[in-house]
């Protein structure tokens, strides 16, 4: 949650104006980092003893851990946007190193199945002039993870001087990442109304 002067996350076809207000916004790159929210496919490994394990990913190591013997799944480490190398060093009690090495593609858009990430925001707009707030603000957008390979997300804005609301459709398709967006508006001061689209 955020108070005070601050400019509200923004997605699609939404401006992004600094306002004096309240906030709230659910962001696991923030508030968890280390927690990959983004479907990855299931890989999972298993050690027969206590090790302690270094993760690697893309050559850089993101953490190390001391692990119990079991079978543990890679997607909780945090991955890249696109194709990631990672390499797990496992080194036992008993003195013997393992290596394990993983191929992984990480949608950067994509939520993994019933994970949402979501941000709002209401206050007064920043004028032309610096530090200047008078006419009332309201954002707001949301993602919801569907499945491994589809997102839908909502989103819509309102000032004085107008409103807009829109929708996003992300695949992963068999052939690549799918990014659809629409976004319709409206004008409260005789300007009419308007609408856009992209596929990325």
């Amino acid at each position: 949650a955020t108070v005070g002067e601050f400019t509200p996350s923004s997605v699609g076809f939404q401006g992004a104006s600094r306002i004096l207000g309240i906030g709230v916004e659910r962001a696991y790159s923030t508030i968890r980092p280390f927690q990959n929210v983004r479907p990855i496919g299931r890989r999972d490994f298993e050690i027969d003893r206590e090790s302690s394990v270094d993760v690697y990913v893309n050559d850089i190591r993101v953490r190390t851990i001391r692990l119990p013997a079991g079978r543990y799944d890679i997607g909780d480490f945090p991955f890249a946007s696109g194709p990631n190398n990672v390499r797990l060093v496992v080194d036992n009690v008993g003195g013997r190193q393992e290596i394990l090495d993983f191929n992984i593609f990480s949608g950067a858009e994509l939520l993994s199945p019933n994970i949402t990430e979501f941000g709002a925001a209401i206050g007064l707009r920043e004028g032309e002039e610096r530090l200047t707030y008078r006419s009332p603000a309201a954002t707001a957008h949301a993602y919801h993870g569907l499945s491994d390979n589809l997102t839908l997300g909502v989103n819509g804005q309102a000032t004085n001087l107008g409103l807009q609301m829109g929708g996003a459709v992300l695949w992963g398709a068999p052939f690549g990442f799918v990014q659809m967006e629409l976004s319709g508006s409206r004008s409260f001061k005789g300007g009419g109304s308007g609408m856009a689209a992209s596929v990325d």
